[in-house]
């Protein structure tokens, strides 16, 4: 079977967006109401937390710098906190795990493994290897092309639930030139209005990137015909990024920089799902299952505060269960 082409591509991906859309507006709901309870916390503490740092993937070190301030301003939680935070956990955790059972099936109807795979390739230094590394991320990003559109074609979407897409239109794509050798930063996609909390914020990147999967061939054709001396005119998706270290780097080295741009919306494609829906990244978080953080602030509300709280109207934060219910929440959030 050859490659299909960007339209058959392009309408196979479309059917997964609206259950991608879903499963995002399922999560943001659950989530909004959650900010809104830890920013009442926040604001009776008279503490301000930085949120719009976006798509940092150390949730731990977030949360930690949050908890810290409202242990230092003699933070509590009160029983009206905690009653919010468990009504909330009893209404919402279904359609989290929702969100989750259907991210997953989602992620292997894409076949995210295989756009993981092609974000791996290195750029050569020299003419030839520059080529050829040109043309093994082509045709890596064709191969997966091929298999979820494959993949998407054996899913039955009308059977899942599915919710219409967000307007995609104003995001403007941030990064960095990443000229020297190293791991592969990541970059994300900022809509007009940025999200309350960063992992809003993380979901619409994705929605955006899995929007705009269908146009990554002609980002590298374009690389290609650059290195090739050619004077082809920059993709839309080029010339829509941002390199916030070197503004003009998409016209002072164009093949580096679509290079860049394509293995970086890869990466943040994966990553930046897996970060949201399965497995939180960063350290003392590495390989937990999403479901860890839901499960473990589940304990802490149905377990551990009910007994504290017996009696009582409040619980200092310096108090290991409520600083841990907090962290869980925060972490949520990230």
């Amino acid at each position: 079977m050859g490659a299909p082409s960007n339209a058959e591509v392009a309408r196979a991906l479309e059917r997964a967006l609206p259950a991608l859309a879903y499963a995002c507006q399922r999560r943001a709901q659950a989530l909004d109401e959650l900010y809104g309870i830890i920013s009442g916390l926040l604001q009776r503490s008279g503490v301000s937390a930085d949120f719009s740092v976006g798509f940092v993937l150390n949730r731990w070190l977030l949360s930690q710098g949050v908890v810290d301030a409202l242990k230092k301003a003699g933070a509590v939680l009160s029983y009206g906190d905690y009653r919010r935070m468990a009504d909330w956990y009893e209404r919402w955790r279904g359609a989290l795990a929702e969100s989750s059972a259907l991210a997953l099936l989602i992620r292997a109807a894409l076949r995210l493994d295989l756009a993981e795979a092609a974000s791996k390739v290195k750029l050569g230094w020299l003419p030839s290897s520059r080529l050829a590394s040109l043309r093994r991320l082509r045709e890596l990003i064709l191969g997966w092309h091929r298999a979820a559109a494959e993949a998407c074609e054996r899913v039955k979407w009308d059977d899942l639930p599915a919710s219409p897409p967000p307007p995609l239109e104003g995001f403007i794509i941030k990064l960095r030139c990443s000229r020297y050798v190293g791991e592969l930063e990541l970059c994300i996609a900022d809509p007009p209005e940025v999200p309350e909390y960063p992992a809003k914020r993380k979901m619409m990147a994705v929605q955006y990137f899995a929007s705009r999967a269908g146009e990554l061939p002609s980002l590298v054709d374009y690389a290609i015909s650059a290195a090739r001396g050619g004077a082809a005119s920059p993709p839309a998706l080029l010339r829509g990024a941002v390199f916030v270290d070197r503004p003009r780097y998409a016209e002072e080295e164009p093949v580096s920089a679509a290079f860049t741009l394509c293995r970086q919306v890869l990466a943040s494609l994966v990553a930046l799902y897996d970060d949201v829906f399965i497995e939180p990244i960063g350290p003392r978080l590495d390989r937990l299952p999403y479901g860890f953080l839901l499960r473990a602030l589940g304990r802490q509300l149905r377990s551990e505060l009910p007994a504290k709280l017996e009696g009582r109207d409040e619980l200092p934060l310096k108090d290991s269960d409520a600083e841990w219910t907090v962290r869980y929440a925060l972490m949520l959030l990230m």
